[in-house]
């Protein structure tokens, strides 16, 4: 998986002051084989709600034009109530949440 100097950059400033390091991003791995909710919401963007580690992230994916590649869009971190309030944002692909 591949991340743009672009989409770095943009995440870097959109997370000042969050407490959310460059390192923080070393850590995306941890989220994505075991995604607690994955949402597609659209033809190219997926967006997977995770607790790996015991703490949610929301790493948002996007398919390359030719399809033979992804790149990480962006990285935040989460919580489980907005991962309830992912379920609408599109067609859920996986959801193991607790039911509110």
């Amino acid at each position: 998986m591949r991340v743009s100097d672009y989409d770095l950059i943009k995440q870097q400033v959109s997370r000042a002051g969050q407490g959310f390091a460059g390192a923080q991003y070393l850590h995306v791995q941890l989220a994505l084989p075991s995604p607690r909710l994955l949402v597609r919401e659209t033809g190219q963007m997926t967006l997977f709600v995770s607790d790996a580690a015991g703490q949610w992230y929301v790493p948002v994916l996007q398919q390359t034009a030719s399809g033979k590649g992804v790149l990480l869009k962006s990285y935040r971190r989460s919580n489980e109530k907005d991962a309830h309030l992912q379920r609408k944002k599109g067609a859920v692909l996986i959801d193991t949440l607790p039911r509110q």
